[in-house]
C-alpha cells in the first residue's frame, strides 16, 4: 500500500503529516460523519455488546484536547499510552481516525504498534 497522496488530494492532518514524515504506507478513506457522535458511539457499543458508558466524551476533550469524533492514537499533542487488541495483528491493515471527523487512515497494525509504542493485549471478545 502506498501513501495515497494526502497533500495532492488536499487532505492534511497532523496524522497524515506524521505518517508521511515517518515514510509509513497508508491510505485515506472518507466516510459520512454521524451528526450525533455520542449516539453513534452508543449504537456501536450496543452492536458490540459492550458497556455503552466506557468513556465520558467531555473527559476525552479534557484529557486529550481532541473531540471524540476526531481523536487518533497518532500525532497527539501529549503522549497517551496505547493498547491495541492483539487480534488486530491478524489483519494486513486496520482503520483508525486520521484526526479529523469523517476521515480514516488505513495502515498496518504493526506500524501502529511501532509508532505509538503500544502494548498489545487480548481486549475484545472472540
Amino acid at each position: 500500500m502506498a501513501n495515497s497522496g494526502a497533500k495532492k488530494s488536499g487532505v492534511s492532518t497532523p496524522v497524515t503529516d506524521f505518517l508521511t514524515d515517518q515514510e509509513v504506507a497508508y491510505a485515506i478513506h472518507r466516510y459520512e460523519q454521524a451528526d450525533d457522535t455520542q449516539g453513534y458511539g452508543l449504537s456501536a457499543a450496543r452492536s458490540l455488546d459492550v458497556a455503552p458508558e466506557i468513556v465520558d466524551y467531555d473527559d476525552i476533550k479534557k484529557v486529550t484536547g481532541y473531540s471524540a469524533d476526531g481523536m487518533s492514537p497518532l500525532a497527539q499533542k501529549n503522549y497517551l499510552p496505547t493498547i491495541v487488541d492483539v487480534s488486530a495483528l491478524d489483519f494486513a491493515t486496520i482503520y483508525l481516525s486520521a484526526g479529523k471527523p469523517g476521515l480514516d487512515i488505513e495502515m498496518s497494525p504493526e506500524d501502529l504498534v511501532r509508532l505509538t509504542q503500544a502494548r498489545t493485549a487480548p481486549l475484545g471478545q472472540r
